[in-house]
């Protein structure tokens, strides 16, 4: 009998002993099952985003979303994003990851968050690569042969039109990167050409004609030169008919052009309605003109200038009496003569209104090297956008574009980065060498091509030069989000950090310094017997507020507590500084937290979820600040209803 006693006791005692350890180690056994509650931070790596874009439930979520790209880039990127966000995909890998954990359970995930590049970038980056081909040299130039572009017969000149004809589909904003060949020599250098396209739409006139480098005078008269269109071609053209004045003698001067050995000068030209009495055209040569944008001391300059006359030099076709030409080659001269000297070449109209009025065309004036070869040529790669109506050069954005000769800086004989030579490992290196005494923030872009998949892309990526070095924007962000489980489901907790930093005349951060201003007014100063701002705590412009120290002028939080008695010695009266910057610290609590009812009203808690609002502010205490300095962290407790959490109001590490 007494073996047996001893024997229930002890069995009695295991018995408790047991219920201890279970109660200790396995929290609701007694209730009748184990509880798994968790609360865990944890950083994700590599092998979650690729368990979160192989996930079968992501990817169902994804396919109903039209996302699936956006979930495989995931896994590519190390990163979450817009279109695949942590609050639709993270759920799903963290039931998988913690299978076990029970409602209630939490977990703050910090993860990487690949954020939208800025909208330039994006612009440049959805850009095309277009290489001037040579049927557009044969066209630019009017003849087969030159594969290059030279000053005289310029790519700003010809690379809108022959954008134009290859990408006639173009929607405003679009970029291409466009890659031709400049002339080195300089035969190909200087010289004039001039085709008045300008004058090209069909059946135009314009009086007088105005024309970038040239100049349009009458010395007697005042039928200056007309720009004239017909059929998609531009011109200039003069006539004396009807003029009033009767004799008419008016120039049209070329820019200064300096002559080279070889150098030629030709243009097209026709006569109207000719009169063998007069109305005809004269082409004279001067070495001594000088230019004057005053419209009276150029006709003295004209009249003063020494001019030869090469007329004769040209092949003029002569109509009938009355009859008209089109226009056409009047040859060339050879301008060697000249070479070494600067010349201006006139185009001189003579007639009268009395039976000399002729009418005069001429067009396509050119002055260059006929006889030298071009022997070298240097690749360019340059911008250029459509704004809707033309292309013209990229001015968006001041941007550098990588050269072939860059490349070869780089070690490289290609004119593009590649999977073999990537930009991301070049760039910064490169920039370190072209800008060597770069200041703290300075910020490049960078535009580039890109050769995979036997295709070339444009790429372009922006760098900040930060603490020595050249960083790139990824525009990629460490983010730390709760997570709770709540009702058996991984919930996205809604929680906010708000970052009011010292920008000046910043809207968004204004915007709650001046609710929190506004509130002191209509809930301290008006009820205490206020009539005008600059009464009690808030300041005569109504924009700083001396009770919480809230100024929507500065961004800041101006706690000195000599301003505050200057502001409402009344309010501080008795106090030292240490205690009025304490009440005001303690009131800057009561006031952010009106300041988020005010703009926040729909924010509301969530079942199982501690949703907060955490509130980075700049204290200011007459030493220049430049960024937040204290964090108060608040609880939402109702439909827009903040509670401040105990001891949240902290210094920023």
């Amino acid at each position: 009998m007494k073996k047996s006693l001893l024997s229930i006791v002890a069995a009695a005692s295991l018995m408790l002993a047991s219920c201890d350890y279970n109660a200790h180690n396995f929290p609701g056994l007694d209730n009748g099952g184990i509880t798994d509650l968790k609360t865990i931070n944890y950083t994700m790596t590599a092998e979650d985003y690729a368990a979160v874009s192989s996930n079968s439930t992501n990817k169902k979520l994804a396919a109903n979303n039209e996302a699936s790209d956006a979930l495989a880039a995931v896994k590519t990127q190390n990163a979450f994003s817009l279109n695949a966000p942590a609050s639709i995909y993270a759920p799903a890998f963290l039931d998988a990851k913690w299978p076990t954990a029970d409602n209630g359970s939490a977990v703050k995930l910090t993860y990487n968050m690949q954020q939208a590049l800025p909208q330039y970038l994006q612009t440049l980056n959805a850009g095309m690569v277009y290489t001037v081909s040579n049927a557009d040299y044969e066209t630019a130039w009017g003849e087969s042969g030159k594969k290059y572009f030279t000053s005289s017969t310029t790519p700003e000149a010809n690379i809108p039109t022959i954008l134009a004809e290859q990408f006639d589909d173009a929607a405003n904003g679009d970029v291409v990167m466009v890659s031709y060949s400049m002339a080195d020599d300089d035969a190909a250098a200087g010289g004039l050409d001039e085709q008045f396209e300008q004058y090209n739409q069909a059946n135009s006139a314009v009086s007088p004609a105005i024309v970038n480098g040239w100049f349009n005078v009458c010395v007697e008269g005042s039928y200056r030169w007309q720009g004239r269109g017909y059929q998609g071609n531009g011109y200039l053209q003069n006539s004396a008919y009807n003029h009033p004045g009767g004799a008419l003698d008016c120039y049209m001067i070329t820019p200064a052009v300096r002559i080279q050995s070889g150098m030629a000068l030709s243009f097209d030209m026709a006569y109207r309605y000719y009169r063998a009495a007069g109305g005809h055209l004269h082409v004279l040569v001067s070495t001594n003109f000088q230019e004057s944008t005053d419209s009276a001391t150029l006709v003295n300059n004209v009249s003063h200038a020494t001019w030869t006359d090469i007329t004769s030099e040209f092949n003029f076709a002569i109509p009938a009496e009355n009859g008209n030409n089109n226009l056409a080659s009047a040859g060339s001269y050879d301008l060697s003569s000249y070479a070494g000297r600067t010349i201006h070449v006139a185009f001189r109209y003579l007639g009268d209104a009395d039976g000399e009025t002729t009418t005069v065309q001429f067009d396509n004036v050119q002055i260059k090297n006929v006889n030298a070869a071009v022997t070298s040529t240097t690749p360019v790669n340059a911008l250029y956008a459509f704004n809707g109506t033309t292309w013209a050069p990229y001015t968006a954005k001041t941007v550098l574009t990588l050269q072939k000769s860059d490349f070869a800086v780089m070690g490289s004989n290609y004119d593009n980065f590649s999977a073999s030579m990537s930009a991301d490992h070049y760039l910064p290196i490169f920039l370190a060498g072209k800008y060597p005494y770069a200041t703290e923030g300075t910020t490049v872009i960078v535009a580039y091509k890109y050769f995979a998949n036997n295709e070339t892309s444009l790429a372009a990526s922006e760098y900040v030069f930060k603490s020595g070095s050249w960083v790139k924007n990824t525009a990629m962000e460490v983010v730390t989000d709760q997570f709770v489980k709540n009702n058996g489901v991984w919930v996205y907790d809604p929680s906010v950090v708000i970052s009011l930093s010292p920008i000046r005349n910043d809207a968004a951060i204004m915007a709650y310094y001046q609710a929190a201003v506004d509130w002191v007014w209509e809930n301290v100063d008006v009820p205490a017997g206020c009539k005008n701002k600059g009464e009690g705590y808030v300041t005569s412009y109504g924009n700083n507020d001396y009770y919480s120290g809230c100024s929507a002028y500065y961004n800041n939080v101006d706690l000195r507590a000599a301003k505050a008695r200057e502001q409402f010695a009344a309010g501080y009266e008795g106090m030292s500084d240490e205690e009025v910057v304490a009440l005001m610290e303690e009131r800057l609590i009561e006031v952010l937290a009106h300041a988020l009812e005010a703009l926040h009203p729909d924010a509301a808690p969530v079942d199982g979820v501690d949703v907060t609002y955490t509130v980075k502010v700049p204290l200011y205490f007459g030493t220049n600040v430049t960024t937040c300095t204290h964090q108060i962290v608040y609880r939402v407790v109702g439909v827009g209803q903040f509670e401040y959490i105990p001891d949240s109001f902290q210094p920023l590490n």
